[in-house]
Order: structure tokens, then C-alpha cells, then sequence
């Protein structure tokens, strides 16, 4: 079991100090050995640890990793999206987004969606987009989040254009994968619903809207 604490106290020249878990209790020991690569540390330093035995069977902190801070897990998070949002992926989902935006465009004209279902399709992309911006902007302050489920809903109902604009423009759930695996199978889902709503099976439907 792993713990998490603060260097609280460091001998430089004997090269051990204390850690004070989080959860509370006494001061626990650790030596350079157990730190990664055998590596000082500054007190006030967090680290995650286990518990083991010494050569004298006391208990002292063995098997330590640093714990980054928040700015630096953004920075690295923000690494990860960026080269995600310049992967293969990234560009195709912008390319389908464009060409889909053509199509549907182009069977409107041809009489094949309603024009309120245009306008339905664009608000829901409009919301997709604000949704996606103020999602990003919470996260690096730390606000209260846009749940997933509300963002797979907007582009399940058609606003999957603008969330794959909204991922690339910024940076944003790029990189997580049950949600890019999530986010695909709605694309796949909307795009069969609507190329089946062209068809004469779906007429009536169609006409629902009218």
C-alpha cells in the first residue's frame, strides 16, 4: 500500500530524513536509497511512498516517487493533448468534420433534411463549441467541470463537428482514451442516423420536422 507525504526534516550530510504522512501519525524515516535516484530532497517536498522495515526491523519509508505539483501535471497534460491534437487522429476527425459539414449541407439542398433541421444542427454544434470552451476553462482554474455524459449527448445529437474542432483548437480531451473511444462511436451512430433519415424509410420522420 502506498502513502503520500511531506519531507519534513533532511540531513544532508548523512544523507536520511522524516516524512509526515498526509493521513497524519508520527514522523516516519527515509534514506537516500529509497528516493528516486537517489536524489535529495528539499523539506516541503511530496512524495509517495510505502512502509518497510529497516535493518533494525523499525519502520521507515522505502520504494519513494516525487508527487508533481499541479502546475507541473498541466504542463504534462498539456504536452500529452498537444501532441495527440497534431497526431493522425487529430487531423482526420478536423477533415471528416469539414467533409461531413459539406454533406450535410449539400442534402439539405437537395431536400433531404428540412432547413429547421439545419438550424437545430447548428445550434447544437454552437452549444458543442461552448460547452468545450468552458469545460477547458474550468479545468485550468480548477472550477466545476461539464460532466462527460453532457458532452458525449452534444455530439451524439449532432455537434460531434464542433467537439472535434473544440479538442483541437484547445488542446481538450485529446488524450484520454475511453473518452476519444466514447467520443467516436457517437460520431459513427450520428452520421448512420442521419444518412438513414435520407432515405424513404425515413420519410415520415423526416416530415415530423417539417
Amino acid at each position: 500500500m502506498r502513502y503520500q507525504g511531506k519531507i519534513v526534516e533532511w540531513n544532508a550530510e548523512k544523507g536520511y530524513g522524516f516524512v509526515l504522512p498526509n493521513a497524519g501519525g508520527r514522523k516516519i524515516f527515509i534514506h537516500l536509497n529509497e528516493l528516486p535516484g537517489r536524489r535529495a530532497s528539499a523539506v516541503g517536498t511530496l512524495i509517495t511512498f510505502e512502509i518497510g522495515l529497516d535493518a533494525n526491523r523499525r519502520s521507515c519509508a522505502v520504494r519513494a516517487q516525487w508527487v508533481a505539483s499541479p502546475a507541473v501535471r498541466r504542463a504534462r497534460q498539456e504536452r500529452r493533448e498537444t501532441a495527440q491534437s497534431r497526431s493522425g487522429w487529430g487531423l482526420f476527425s478536423l477533415w471528416l468534420a469539414a467533409a461531413w459539414t459539406l454533406v450535410f449541407i449539400g442534402l439539405t439542398v437537395y431536400g433531404r433534411y428540412p432547413w429547421k433541421f439545419v438550424a437545430a444542427w447548428f445550434a447544437v454544434n454552437l452549444v458543442t463549441f461552448v460547452l468545450y470552451a468552458n469545460d477547458k476553462t474550468s479545468a485550468e482554474r480548477g472550477r466545476w467541470r461539464t460532466p462527460e455524459s453532457n458532452l458525449h449527448l452534444v455530439a451524439l445529437l449532432g455537434g460531434w463537428p464542433a467537439a472535434a474542432l473544440a479538442q483541437q483548437a484547445f488542446r481538450h480531451k485529446t488524450s484520454k482514451e475511453s473518452f476519444r473511444l466514447i467520443f467516436w462511436c457517437s460520431v459513427i451512430a450520428n452520421v448512420c442516423l442521419m444518412l438513414w433519415l435520407t432515405t424513404q424509410h425515413a420519410s415520415m420522420t423526416i416530415a415530423m420536422f417539417s
